[in-house]
């Protein structure tokens, strides 16, 4: 089981857009808890503003400096998680559970990477295998992010927290949405 996981922010204003309720990083972030991460290092400048609301508890963040320094390091075996796409839980559950001997890299249906797993260095170089994701269980973040289908597609794969039929996960969790 892989418990740790890396995203590096490359575009962090499109990190702090909103997609619903939650930012782009906040979803990303609370994907990766409910998928079984357990510690999550978060490559970029931190936001002034962030988070805007309550993260999962069971998730440890570390920052990632611009000069690539952390106070804990991320030491491999992790995942290195695509800052360009937005994940179904269930689907990167489905990797967080898997074992793997080698690199191996989760791509989308037009062949880009997703998820990466790094595993510890081996004796010779290895390129990544690649696995492609199920059919719709990610999506490519573009602008506008509104109209470009996204915002269905985050409302068609509801983070389990978010979904008031989730019962007393979202309430042990903490961020389940509140009612009107």
């Amino acid at each position: 089981m892989m418990t740790r996981a890396m995203l590096m922010v490359s575009h962090p204003d499109m990190a702090l857009e909103k997609i619903g309720r939650d930012t782009v990083l906040e979803r990303q972030i609370k994907t990766a808890a409910e998928a079984g991460v357990e510690e999550m290092w978060l490559g970029g400048h931190k936001p002034a503003n962030f988070p805007s609301k309550p993260l999962p508890p069971a998730l440890t963040l570390y920052w990632i400096s611009s000069n690539h320094v952390s106070q804990k390091p991320c030491l491999p075996p992790y995942l290195a998680l695509s800052d360009q796409h937005l994940i179904d839980s269930k689907a990167l559950e489905e990797v967080v559970n898997g074992y793997y001997a080698e690199p191996t890299s989760f791509t989308d249906e037009q062949g880009r990477m997703v998820v990466q797993v790094m595993t510890p260095p081996q004796r010779e170089f290895l390129a990544p295998k690649t696995t492609p994701l199920p059919k719709d269980s990610c999506i490519l973040l573009e602008r506008p992010l509104i109209s470009n289908g996204i915002l269905q597609w985050a409302q068609k794969h509801p983070l389990r927290a978010s979904d008031p039929s989730a019962g007393i996960f979202g309430k042990i969790l903490g961020f389940f949405r509140p009612r009107a």
